[in-house]
């Protein structure tokens, strides 16, 4: 995972479409995590309320297109 890789983001709720951003951001706190297929992103509070995302929430994440 690059800044400015595109992710496609999968809500876990099935009523909700997957959407796109640009990696721009780390979390400050992800370094608590052992595992490294968990890893939490940070979302602005903008894209979260424009795309009705419950908090707290777990996601899909894939790279669909990587920084070259």
């Amino acid at each position: 995972l690059e800044y400015g890789d595109i992710l496609q983001i999968q809500p876990s709720s099935s009523d909700q479409k997957p959407f796109y951003l640009q990696y721009v951001h780390d979390d400050p706190e992800y370094t608590t995590y052992k595992d490294k297929q968990d890893r939490r992103i940070w979302l602005d509070k903008n894209i979260i309320d424009s795309f009705e995302i419950a908090l707290p929430q777990v996601v899909s994440v894939k790279v669909v297109d990587q920084k070259q």
